[in-house]
């Protein structure tokens, strides 16, 4: 038997369920459509915006503008190196300081045999002056302009410290190494060395040759050339031996654990064209004895070698509803003709 059914109306409303609200991605979706999603996401940072962080921040940074910055006498944790370090924020400079008490020693009549000049051994006035000038603008020149660190916290990121190094002559008192230059003949080589400043003694210690400013080959075949000057100065800024073949072979590199932290690599020992070991060539991670001054000095450790993205600065939070974007094909008004 037919199952009878209600009669109504066709003109009668039937009651609908509401429809359900949109989940949270068509949500997204229409603010997307209705507002552009530069002004979504926008409107999304401004909720997470921390504006009293912000402005605690800004409150510090310009306190740490106002000041400078220096560490003298500073010792890297390569247990080498001795050198002062000043930065100033306003410029941007972060200057290293190694100044030096020049001695020049005599060198050996027997080993000037072949020599054309006159008891050529002597350092003569002029010679000295000559090799203690090239060797602080050469040497000096080298290091600088190689590194340049930036500040990776929040809202300070445009702040830098380009690195400048410069080695000068000073007093006996307030050098921070003795350096010696023995006379030697142009056409021989001599080891230089420099000798870390001992925990209780304010100086190193550096010994070079009047050859040590001019190129040489270096390496077990020569395949490689070096001014030792530059190799040797590398020491006094904290920076260990990379090359192979010393009795520290089976040691760590002095700087490996600075780099290992920055870059995540350590410093193997082995013949090449880089400066610490037989060549010329100054690699990036010969700066982490500067960046690790830096951070101490500045009491900030978000200093890096690579720049991050400046941190959003918003203003007022969004507290209301998503901003409507205008469609620009809505309908408009009539034009009226006026007569």
């Amino acid at each position: 038997m037919p199952r009878e059914r209600l009669a109504g109306r066709r003109d009668q409303a039937r009651a609908t369920p509401p429809a359900p609200a949109p989940a949270p991605a068509e949500r997204l979706l229409q603010l997307q459509r209705g507002a552009g999603n530069a002004a979504v996401a926008r409107a999304i940072l401004a909720r997470r915006f921390d504006r009293a962080a912000y402005e605690r921040s800004m409150a510090e940074k310009a306190h740490f503008m106002a000041w400078i910055y220096e560490g003298p006498s500073w010792r890297p944790s390569t247990g080498r190196g001795n050198f002062d370090i000043l930065y100033e924020p306003k410029t941007g400079a972060l200057t290293v300081t190694v100044k030096c008490k020049f001695r020049f020693k005599d060198g050996k009549p027997e080993d000037f045999e072949d020599e054309e000049e006159p008891k050529g051994w002597i350092w003569k006035q002029a010679e000295k002056d000559k090799w203690k000038a090239d060797f602080m603008r050469r040497v000096s020149a080298k290091w600088s302009g190689n590194f340049t660190f930036h500040c990776t916290r929040d809202w300070w990121e445009e702040l830098q410290a380009a690195v400048q190094v410069h080695f000068v002559e000073s007093d006996a008192k307030h050098a921070h190494f003795d350096l010696q230059v023995t006379k030697i003949p142009e056409t021989s080589t001599s080891q230089s060395k420099v000798r870390r400043p001992k925990h209780n003694k304010r100086k190193g210690k550096a010994f070079l040759d009047s050859g040590d400013l001019t190129q040489e080959d270096k390496g077990p075949t020569g395949n490689f050339s070096q001014t030792v000057a530059y190799h040797e100065a590398g020491h006094m800024l904290g920076l260990g031996d990379e090359y192979s073949g010393s009795k520290h072979d089976d040691e760590p590199v002095a700087h490996e654990k600075l780099v290992q932290a920055e870059f995540g690599h350590g410093v193997p020992r082995h013949d090449d064209g880089r400066l610490m070991s037989e060549g010329d060539t100054i690699g990036p991670e010969y700066g982490v004895t500067f960046l690790e001054a830096l951070r101490i000095i500045t009491d900030i450790p978000q200093w890096h070698y690579n720049a991050k993205p400046p941190a959003p600065v918003l203003g007022e939070p969004v507290d209301g509803p998503m901003p409507v974007k205008q469609n620009p094909l809505a309908p408009t008004p009539p034009q009226v003709a006026l007569a």
